[in-house]
């Protein structure tokens, strides 16, 4: 599941990236954040893959970018690292 990346964020909102395929961990974060709203108000996107992750960074400014725990057995070739320094 995607989530099509806001170019204007609204004033005074946190932007949020989550990077990774657990659907269910979107459902979850949002739920959290929705909690807090009044004292954090935030907007939640999804990227399933580093590389949309990438598209939607070069598309919009982010103020925290969470990625999924891969064990060195699931890690992909490209490197979170390497999302930030493109």
């Amino acid at each position: 599941m995607s989530i099509e990346a806001r170019t204007e964020p609204s004033p005074g909102v946190l932007r949020v990236l989550l990077v990774g395929n657990q659907e269910e961990d979107f459902f979850l974060i949002r739920e959290i954040l929705d909690r807090h709203r009044s004292t954090l108000p935030t907007e939640l996107d999804h990227a399933c893959s580093l590389e949309e992750a990438q598209a939607l960074l070069q598309q919009g400014k982010y103020g925290l970018v969470l990625f999924e725990h891969e064990t060195p057995f699931t890690q992909r070739s490209l490197p979170a690292k390497a999302l930030v320094l493109d």
